[in-house]
């Protein structure tokens, strides 16, 4: 969203820090109800008997495993679940939680990896960029021995995850990008957003806006670059840009990313709202399940592909080649 997240309040989670590089060990019960610290200056704890606004359950199921992830002196929590090809899902805000680890909403038939964003949470470290962003992905990548992964995004994830693909595409298996902003500020976009912010369900989730204004900043920066649209136009990472369809934000620059990838492709989910997977989990966890699903078949067919013309002969050559 990149605006100051409406309603959206300030992380006061304790930060989980372990001695040995991957802590494995699930924590017991209700993995995600760590003891509360007070909090940083500045921030505010949630107000449970504040009003009448939806707050999304941060308790995950217990298949939920939580780990622990070094990155230098750094701790970051990642939560994983499922069995399958591997998917790593991406939150909003930017600056907010992990607000989408949650095993009932999870892409189905996939291992599915939760890291919580630097600064945030249950993770260590502070404001940041979207390098250090990207550099923590691949940080976490690569210590759990994940050779490429399905990329889910909502919201400012979905831009993240654009730009994890461009920069390191032989990481990034596909993106599943969902209600995003795309890498623009218009302002006729940023004018319709305001405009209806008034009607937008209001999710309460937690964020740092220390860690916000650094990532905003840094999204500013990035799509200023010359190179902006000649690496996406160069990137061959399958991209699935998926709108909400009654999201306040306009999708126009998610149908305009799909169409410039090479191997784009735009779709909306009718009658949901931005946050669907809190109003509607069950549709959001069928439309990241067939995404990703989708992704995965297309992967595998083209994999099979390429080993078949590797292993067929032009016309006049052996296969021993020469």
């Amino acid at each position: 969203m990149l605006g100051a997240p409406r309603a959206r309040r300030q992380s006061v989670y304790a930060r989980i820090a372990a001695p040995c590089f991957i802590d494995l060990r699930p924590l017991p019960g209700q993995i995600r109800t760590p003891t509360v610290e007070a909090p940083a200056a500045g921030c505010r704890p949630w107000n449970h008997t504040s009003g009448v606004r939806a707050r999304p359950s941060l308790v995950a199921f217990a298949d939920m495993e939580s780990r622990t992830i070094h990155v230098g002196a750094t701790a970051l929590h990642v939560g994983v679940t499922g069995h399958g090809p591997d998917v790593v899902v991406l939150t909003g805000g930017p600056g907010c939680v992990q607000y989408l680890e949650r095993d009932d909403i999870a892409p189905r038939d996939h291992r599915a990896w939760y890291p919580e964003p630097r600064g945030v949470g249950r993770s260590g470290g502070g404001p940041h960029t979207m390098e250090e962003a990207i550099t923590d992905l691949e940080c976490i990548r690569a210590a759990v021995g994940v050779t490429s992964w399905i990329v889910v995004g909502h919201s400012w994830g979905s831009d993240l995850a654009v730009r994890y693909a461009v920069e390191h595409p032989e990481a990034v298996a596909a993106v599943v990008g969902i209600a995003g902003r795309g890498p623009q500020r218009d302002r006729t976009w940023s004018e319709a957003y305001q405009a209806g912010k008034a009607t937008e369900p209001v999710v309460d989730i937690d964020w740092v806006p220390e860690v916000h204004a650094a990532l905003s900043d840094s999204f500013t920066d990035w799509i200023h670059r010359p190179q902006l649209w000649s690496g996406l136009a160069a990137c061959g990472v399958p991209m699935h840009l998926i709108a909400a369809g009654d999201d306040i934000r306009p999708s126009w620059p998610l149908a305009q990313i799909a169409a410039l990838v090479p191997r784009g492709r735009f779709s909306t989910v009718p009658h949901v709202p931005h946050d669907f997977w809190f109003t509607h989990p069950e549709v959001w966890t069928r439309t990241v399940t067939n995404a990703c699903a989708a992704s995965t078949a297309r992967e595998s067919a083209a994999s099979h592909l390429f080993a078949d013309r590797r292993g067929s002969s032009p016309p006049g050559l052996s296969s021993a080649g020469g």
